[in-house]
């Protein structure tokens, strides 16, 4: 079954952030989470095309909701990122849902002892705004 597509890593993404913001949402009946994305980097897998080191510059921020069952989460980032081999800064917006295993938890509790979080427990889509 070779002409299935496949998933694969991309990118890599550390990123600095502050606390969270707890906005909270009655309507959607899920708290919201704001969190200040205040800088990291993105970076290309070896071998991912195209190639990308970049870092984050001024602050972004993750909008993060809860599934009411507390087994997902879903993520809305926005920031800004610009290479370190250029000038043009890039527009970065990232949807995703993460899967809140044991070791996930963790990484948002801050009991991580890497701080990250396990591929392929959150599926994301990225889209990048280049001039």
């Amino acid at each position: 079954m070779s002409e299935f597509p496949t998933l694969q890593p991309a990118f890599t993404f550390k990123v600095t952030i502050d606390a969270p913001l707890g906005v909270g949402s009655a309507s959607r009946q899920n708290n919201l989470q704001v969190v200040p994305m205040t800088g990291g980097a993105v970076k290309s897998v070896p071998g991912f095309s195209p190639a990308l080191d970049a870092e984050f510059v001024g602050v972004g921020n993750d909008y993060i909701r809860a599934d009411a069952d507390g087994k997902h989460l879903r993520l809305n980032a926005h920031g800004v990122i610009k290479p370190k081999d250029g000038d043009d800064l890039i527009y970065l917006n990232y949807t995703g849902v993460v899967t809140m295993l044991p070791e996930v938890q963790a990484v948002f509790a801050g009991a991580a002892s890497d701080g990250s979080t396990p591929f392929n427990t959150a599926f994301t889509h990225i889209t990048f705004e280049v001039r």
